[in-house]
């Protein structure tokens, strides 16, 4: 299994720093698709990667520098991108592992960091242009809230007793920096982490979108914590429960 090591520099350093690892790249040659030594190539296995985990921001017009929509656009920085995925900085998600199980998580799986780890090592090749998915290239940018309709409540960050049962579905940190960790306390003395964002970045003002619904009862206690000014959460729920 390989070992993703974290991240020393911050996001914003390391998006600056892509410029100089392009460079890198092509004056050292090491992505040469004329001498290939993998079997992993960009038409069968990286596109599906990157549609998947990158291209809702890298495409033209995008919120990311540079666009991954084709291979002509990808290949010269595939080191850049496996160095960034081995690093956590990309996909950006700064919700600490561990703490909530989030269905919008574009982090790669092992699996997945090892194909592009393998494919930028091994020369970066295109493939077959017959195993090109349909469609493969641009993806619209997902939205954030998707599948947490309902009702929304906004609560400022310390400690909030809800007064009726709940079923959670999506949670939405606010602050201007720092750490912010959200958990809940249950009438039966259970406590569950719902998020922790290490280091709050206002560059991405995230929804998280639980992969279940989380059912809250009546009584709950909703213990946010993070900076003293401009700390709070919006709570999604999906709808009313029927815990007593």
């Amino acid at each position: 299994m390989i070992q993703m090591r974290a991240g020393a520099a911050s996001r914003a350093g390391k998006v600056a720093a892509l410029a100089g690892v392009i460079v890198l790249v092509c004056s050292t040659g090491r992505s040469s698709a004329h001498d290939p030594t993998t079997k992993v190539t960009y038409t069968r296995e990286i596109v599906r990667l990157l549609d998947q985990h990158c291209v809702s921001c890298h495409q033209p017009g995008g919120r990311a520098p540079m666009a991954f929509t084709s291979y002509a656009e990808s290949r010269p920085w595939a080191h850049a991108m496996k160095e960034m995925v081995f690093d956590r900085a990309m996909p950006p998600w700064p919700a600490a592992p561990g703490y909530g199980d989030f269905a919008n998580d574009p982090t790669l799986t092992p699996f997945e960091a090892g194909l592009l780890a393998a494919w930028a090592d091994g020369g970066a090749p295109n493939g077959n242009e017959a195993d090109l998915p349909t469609g493969s290239g641009v993806r619209l940018k997902p939205d954030p809230t998707e599948g947490a309709a309902g009702t929304t409540f906004q609560l400022n960050c310390g400690k909030t007793t809800l007064d009726r049962a709940l079923r959670a579905a999506a949670i939405t940190p606010h602050a201007k920096s720092g750490l912010v960790s959200v958990s809940a306390l249950t009438p039966d003395g259970a406590v569950q982490p719902l998020i922790v964002i290490p280091a709050f970045d206002v560059r991405y003002p995230l929804t998280y979108r639980f992969r279940r619904v989380i059912d809250l009862p009546k009584g709950t206690v909703i213990d946010a914590r993070g900076p003293a000014s401009g700390c709070g959460i919006d709570l999604a729920v999906a709808t009313a429960s029927r815990q007593p």
